[in-house]
């Protein structure tokens, strides 16, 4: 198992399916949680990604007024 590479096969257009060793596993979970944690926010009421400027939130589906979502260090800087 040592020195083997990580290997996809593609049964169907939809389907992939990966063979990995139990410690590339671990690797990837970890590196997966570094990058989670290292994202952009998320806005609070879609669970989508904020980018700079304003959101477009599907859950006030356009009958609202845009919500600027400000993270609390910028709040305090006012």
């Amino acid at each position: 198992d040592q020195g083997q590479e990580p290997l996809a096969l593609v049964h169907e257009e939809e389907a992939v399916s990966f063979l990995f060793t139990h410690k590339q596993a671990q690797d990837l979970s970890s590196t997966i949680n570094v990058l989670i944690t290292g994202g952009r926010p998320v806005c609070p009421l879609c669970q989508t990604p904020l980018d700079e400027g304003p959101h477009a939130c599907v859950k006030q589906n356009g009958h609202h007024e845009i919500v600027q979502i400000v993270e609390a260090e910028d709040e305090e800087e006012e």
